[in-house]
């Protein structure tokens, strides 16, 4: 039985870590993208907003 857990838990962690790693690299980088396009949207709404006022 012993045996049988350690090999589950060596596979677990051969295969589980380098999935996690993916998965928190994955999770950066959409939340880079998000930051990066909410940062591109709110620049263009300001510089339409300050267009909109200067042609008033």
């Amino acid at each position: 039985m012993s045996s049988f857990a350690w090999f589950f838990v060596s596979w677990f962690l051969l295969l589980g870590v380098p999935l996690l790693a993916l998965g928190l690299t994955l999770a950066l980088g959409l939340a880079l993208l998000a930051v990066n396009m909410i940062a591109k949207l709110t620049k263009k709404l300001l510089c339409r907003r300050k267009n909109w006022v200067g042609e008033r």
